[in-house]
């Protein structure tokens, strides 16, 4: 049955279905709640796995070119041009300033639509234009479709910049409403292993780090510490299930208070629960903050939490 814009038979919630057609593990297609995890099969046939997910050497150039790209383009010139993101950031909490300092550390932008056609426009004339072959220009052509950017990015989005050793190795988007509908987020990485989300580089010098789900908390967070609202920064993790052994070695030394959603059905607190006993089995100093869940209420998270302490501080960071 088609799920799509229907209620969970479970928690209730209304548009929270999506579409898992090729799941990791080979399984077949399901329908997913984002709210509270529950899956239902589809009955579409099962497709072929790839007989290897590794990049070709080619491909993983052609992508390295892509993410570095999108990390270029995010300028304060553009965001201001793009107000659709800039007026979705600060109604979640992210004033002008702050969003100017973090473009400026490029872990913030906004891509519009089809901006990947323009790139591969400008990669091909570029290509032929230093004498590079035309195949060549063709087969980066190619791999954009193949690394799955033109699905991806036909609406707008806000971008996070991932970094590692001082190179862009991840960007993640965030549709922007009413865009958001079917898929909220797209993501494209050269490993399957994402660094930790830093709102800017100062995060790395606090020996106190607060780390909570999805990059606009931390960057909320991140508002709220500049401003003296709360004592750390956070950094973030794509989603509360994600796992990254890597993750432990930044984290090693510091004290990590952790704060995920906090949702009715407990999925958001076990797997605070979850990661915060991994991360004391590796001897990190770990701390939980539990958001408050009032009668009736269905989700609370960190931006939301922190908001209304924003509220009665100045706008500058």
């Amino acid at each position: 049955m088609d799920r799509l814009h229907r209620p969970c038979p479970v928690c209730g919630g209304r548009d929270r279905f999506y579409l898992v057609r090729q799941p990791r593990n080979g399984g077949p297609p399901f329908w997913k709640c984002r709210r509270c995890g529950y899956r239902e099969y589809t009955g579409l046939p099962v497709l072929p796995r790839p007989a290897s997910a590794r990049l070709s050497e080619q491909d993983r150039r052609t992508l390295q070119r892509i993410m570095v790209a999108a990390s270029e383009q995010l300028t304060s010139e553009q965001l201001a041009m793009a107000t659709e993101a800039q007026q979705y950031l600060r109604r979640r909490g992210v004033d002008d300033a702050t969003q100017r300092h973090l473009i400026a550390h490029r872990v913030l932008g906004f891509v519009p639509c089809a901006w990947i056609d323009a790139w591969k426009r400008t990669e091909y004339d570029a290509r032929i234009l230093l004498g590079d072959s035309e195949s060549e220009a063709q087969h980066a052509a190619r791999s954009v479709l193949r690394l799955g950017f033109g699905r991806a990015t036909n609406v707008p989005s806000i971008v996070f910049g991932y970094w590692k050793k001082n190179q862009v190795c991840a960007i993640r988007g965030r549709r922007i409403p009413p865009y958001d509908r079917t898929v909220r987020y797209w993501s494209q990485s050269i490993s399957t292993a994402l660094p930790l989300f830093a709102p800017a580089p100062d995060v790395w010098s606090c020996a106190t780090v607060g780390l909570t789900e999805g990059e606009l908390k931390a960057i909320v967070a991140y508002v709220a510490w500049k401003r003296s609202v709360i004592p750390f920064p956070f950094l973030a993790i794509p989603g509360a299930t994600v796992r990254n052994p890597e993750w432990l070695e930044s984290l090693r030394g510091r004290h990590v208070v952790l704060a995920f959603d906090a949702d009715a059905n407990g999925a958001g607190q076990r797997a605070q629960r979850e990661l915060g006993d991994l991360l004391v089995s590796f001897g990190i100093k770990t701390s939980h903050i539990h958001l408050p869940l009032g009668a009736g209420q269905k989700k609370n998270d960190l931006d939301a939490f922190l908001l209304p302490h924003l509220h009665s501080k100045g706008s500058e960071i």
